[in-house]
């Protein structure tokens, strides 16, 4: 089980910023491999991944033997740092980590920044 911190982006979620946040993320955890309900996983990498539009969660491991010790193991101290759970609720992304004050906390808070960008980018070009 994810224990540790949620970080909300609040505001109704589109249905791309799934596929934008998993799409960032691979420019940051390239080894990735993303655990999509549905779907199976998938190394970060792979094209058959996107789109994400219909998906409601996504776990984003930071490689594959992240993803194996999560399903061996669960939580450890030695993983704590090598998953994020994203959640599309109606009206907000939540992304739920073990420790927002960690590395992986200020990833995660740096994706955020990007996705509320884009979001203006949107209701600017709309405008």
């Amino acid at each position: 089980m994810i224990g540790g911190d949620d970080l909300v982006m609040e505001g109704i979620p589109r249905g791309s910023e799934l596929d934008f946040a998993v799409r960032w993320l691979r420019r940051e955890w390239r080894q990735a491999v993303v655990d999509v309900p549905g779907r199976g996983v998938l190394p970060i990498s792979s094209e058959l991944l996107f789109p994400l539009t219909d998906a409601a969660e996504a776990f984003i491991y930071r490689d594959r033997n992240s993803f194996e010790s999560w399903r061996e193991t669960g939580l450890t101290e030695k993983n704590s740092d090598a998953l994020i759970w994203i959640a599309v609720n109606d009206d907000c992304l939540v992304f739920v980590i073990d420790d927002r004050s960690s590395p992986l906390g200020r990833l995660v808070c740096e994706l955020i920044e990007s996705l509320e960008q884009n979001r203006w980018q949107i209701r600017e070009a709309a405008a």
